[in-house]
């Protein structure tokens, strides 16, 4: 039975080339010319049984292939755990920076709040006082009569122009300190 050159090399592991060769040394007969075939007894003569090794080969590579394959895949595998450990880790600290912003910032709400109270009683315990010191004028002058005082002294008191002047640098402080607070909080909003 004639078999294709291509395929005789194939079954018996050998190269196209050397089946070439050995024909053209007279070691071996082709059945036919065009196409190039020959007989299995001729092969069987000239090479023995048939021994894939091609294929052996080609299974080898494949395998070795594979193995290369396998041992990316692990060494991607091992990476996109080491990824995911690492994006675990700093969506933690992402949290924990989220939690101390916010407590920061309630910190500095009920600062802020807590400013704007005193403020606001420091108002009117300042309109109290301011009240207290004009009635304290009012029963002096009474008490002293307009002799005792210069014309500009009555004058001054009359106006509360010394006491509205105290009141009103201590009101300044307290509401610079107070915009101080707030434009502090305004930052960290």
């Amino acid at each position: 039975m004639a078999i294709k050159i291509s395929t005789t090399a194939r079954q018996w592991g050998v190269g196209r080339e050397t089946i070439y060769r050995r024909q053209l040394a007279g070691e071996l007969s082709f059945a036919t010319v065009d196409p190039p075939t020959i007989e299995a007894t001729e092969m069987l003569r000239a090479f023995g049984k048939p021994q894939p090794k091609a294929k052996k080969a080609t299974v080898g590579i494949e395998a070795v292939a594979l193995e290369r394959v396998d041992v990316v895949c692990d060494m991607l595998k091992a990476e996109a755990e080491r990824l995911k450990a690492d994006l675990t880790v700093i969506k933690k600290q992402l949290d924990v920076a989220r939690e101390e912003a916010c407590r920061e910032q309630e910190r500095w709400r009920e600062l802020f709040l807590t400013q704007q109270m005193l403020i606001e009683t420091h108002d009117e315990k300042s309109m109290l006082l301011l009240e207290r010191v004009e009635k304290a004028v009012a029963q002096v002058l009474l008490a002293t009569g307009p002799d005792v005082m210069s014309q500009s002294e009555q004058l001054q008191l009359e106006r509360g122009e010394v006491v509205a002047q105290a009141v009103f640098a201590a009101q300044q402080r307290v509401s610079s300190q107070a915009g101080q607070s707030t434009r502090h909080l305004n930052k960290v909003k």
